[in-house]
């Protein structure tokens, strides 16, 4: 079965004027993957993010792991798991309309949801600093060894002129993650091609109980796949259709737990 994408979770950054040096693209290209101190790292266009002094995680550069470069960019939570904020730097001369390729990659550790706790954003600018576009998360790549790189091709929005890059850990009381070998560069425009979304209309009219009735969403979903679908997309709630007399409290589940898991096995 094709592969189908069931669901999205959407949060909001916001990104800062930075006050320091501002990196840019040089010849299409910006690479990092040379860090030796906080100094150094704040004196060459990076900073240490946090919206609030309350919920700040500690920052620090690391002589290891890295990826051949010297150091890398470290988060730790701090036995804290308010914890959120991000290494970030503006890079200048991004151009509209044209295509560009981000990857970085991360090694982290005692990170137990890594694809909620540990994300790489890009929330793009214009002259005057204001954002343009939506920020876009970068997607996970694929795995090598103990690191994880997350890469993405996107298309710069109209009136920008920088793009933020952010390089977050967050709600990770225990964790670390180390960020390394981070790469933007202008790229040729990928081939275009059909997607198929498609929504899910599926409503038990037996009292069933909840688990049957995410059965029945998934089963219509893998039907959706199976005729070539790219994106489904479900209802609210599929764990409380069909399930009478309860209410949203009634058939709240853990996430990550059972259905997350059932409705994961379709996805992939």
């Amino acid at each position: 079965m094709k592969s189908l994408l069931l669901a999205l979770v959407v949060c909001t950054v916001v990104c800062p004027t930075l006050s320091h040096a501002q990196p840019s693209l040089k010849n299409g290209v910006f690479e990092a993957n040379t860090f030796t101190s906080i100094d150094t790292a704040v004196s060459s266009g990076w900073e240490m993010y946090s919206q609030r002094n309350e919920i700040r995680p500690r920052f620090f550069i690391s002589d290891y792991p890295n990826l051949g470069g010297k150091g890398c960019l470290g988060i730790s939570g701090n036995s804290n798991g308010s914890k959120n904020g991000c290494w970030q730097t503006l890079i200048s001369n991004i151009s509209e309309g044209l295509y560009y390729r981000f990857d970085a990659s991360y090694t982290s550790q005692n990170v137990a949801f890594p694809h909620y706790q540990v994300l790489a954003l890009l929330d793009c600018h214009d002259g005057s600093d204001k954002h343009v576009g939506q920020p876009e998360f970068v997607p996970v790549g694929v795995r090598s060894g103990d690191w994880q790189k997350v890469d993405g091709v996107f298309n710069a929005p109209e009136g920008v002129a920088a793009v933020c890059t952010q390089l977050f850990l967050r709600f990770c009381d225990q964790g670390t993650v180390w960020w390394d070998d981070i790469k933007l560069e202008q790229v040729s425009a990928p081939p275009k091609r059909i997607v198929r979304v498609g929504t899910v209309n599926c409503y038990l009219r037996d009292n069933s109980p909840s688990m049957e009735s995410v059965d029945e969403f998934c089963r219509v979903a893998d039907e959706a796949g199976d005729k070539g679908c790219d994106i489904a997309c479900l209802g609210e709630g599929v764990n409380l259709v069909g399930v009478k007399g309860a209410a949203y409290a009634d058939i709240a589940v853990p996430i990550p737990g059972s259905t997350t898991e059932k409705l994961g096995e379709v996805a992939k």
